[in-house]
């Protein structure tokens, strides 16, 4: 699983065969930078799978934490790359190793053009990256594709009721987990939520974050309701949930250059945190998605049949709303 094959290419000796879907990059950097950050959401030492779905609109990159309480996804949009073409009857899905794919992707550093290619058809269908450096270098790696499998069943939006915030700035919010998760790694951190009307008269903190060390000491840390600290603030019930402090640590790490940050809780305490990432040297923005289940959901439920069958059928790109940092998106 996830082989590489690593080969040099002259110039001229070099060609594409056609495919299914083709994607240019004049800088390699989204990609790195998206798949990298889906690595941090994850425990140093593994090698976990990233699926990846194509259609008319683009990319879609996704992964899960081993214990299946954590979805993270990544939206690329075909407005992203400088070319991007899609042929093909039906959207294709496939899972590749997110280490191997890292790997590839850095070989010749963030300044690289970035070619992806996949063609299904054939006995090995196979994810093709094409990087080229300014001296019209080309290395090309092939990355063994898996059939796709079904991700933890985790989602914010799908419930009756959902509150949420937007913080100005994620380093906030980032910040508090990084610390819990510095000083218990295998503990669970209790967040709380309270609407503004609720508040006490002698607080002005409407998310709090409580944490009991397996030493016995206590941590708790506040943020206060102020018009710097949050663009929009609209929790309209109170809401306690516990979390596993080692996958809050996995998505402060994922989230460490995050500039706002939408945070979305719904009645079962499942968290969706949502940050754009912006690329001013080529002008792209990519979304990024953490998905949380709550202690009291327990671990995800994976939508695949009982008998572990692989995803047939996956959500259209075109189905997710994407906006701009102008939009009320963030």
């Amino acid at each position: 699983e996830g082989l590489v094959c690593v080969i040099f290419f002259w110039p001229d000796l070099f060609g594409l065969v056609a495919c299914a879907m083709e994607a240019f990059l004049s800088s390699v950097q989204p990609l790195l930078k998206v798949v990298g950050s889906l690595k941090l959401a994850h425990r140093p030492g593994q090698d976990p799978t990233l699926l990846m779905e194509m259609s008319p609109g683009g990319l879609k990159m996704s992964t899960e934490s081993t214990p299946k309480d954590m979805v993270a996804h990544a939206w690329l949009p075909a407005t992203v790359f400088q070319e991007f073409h899609f042929e093909s009857p039906a959207d294709l899905s496939v899972c590749v190793s997110l280490n191997t794919t890292l790997n590839c992707l850095a070989m010749l550093g963030d300044r690289a053009s970035a070619r992806l290619t996949y063609d299904p058809t054939g006995n090995d269908a196979e994810l093709r990256m094409v990087l080229m450096e300014d001296d019209q270098t080309r290395t090309e790696c092939v990355v063994t594709t898996l059939l796709p499998v079904a991700l933890a069943d985790i989602e914010v939006r799908g419930a009756a009721e959902v509150d949420g915030f937007i913080l100005t700035d994620a380093v906030p919010f980032v910040s508090v987990l990084g610390i819990v998760g510095e000083e218990d790694k295998d503990g669970q951190v209790q967040i709380h939520l309270r609407p503004v009307q609720g508040l006490p008269a002698e607080s002005t903190e409407v998310v709090t974050f409580s944490h009991e060390t397996a030493t016995g000491s206590s941590l708790r840390f506040g943020l206060p309701y102020v018009g710097q600290l949050f663009r929009k603030y609209e929790v309209a019930r109170e809401h306690v949930h516990s979390y596993r402090v080692p996958t809050l640590l996995s998505c402060a790490k994922s989230l460490h250059s995050a500039g706002s940050l939408r945070v979305q809780i719904n009645e079962q305490g499942t968290l969706s945190l949502q940050n754009i990432v912006h690329f001013p040297g080529c002008g792209a923005e990519v979304h990024i998605e953490l998905l949380v289940a709550s202690l009291s959901v327990g671990r995800g439920r994976g939508i695949a049949d009982d008998d572990g069958a692989p995803l047939t059928k996956v959500p259209r790109l075109e189905a997710i709303v994407v906006g701009t940092a102008g939009d009320d998106w963030l």
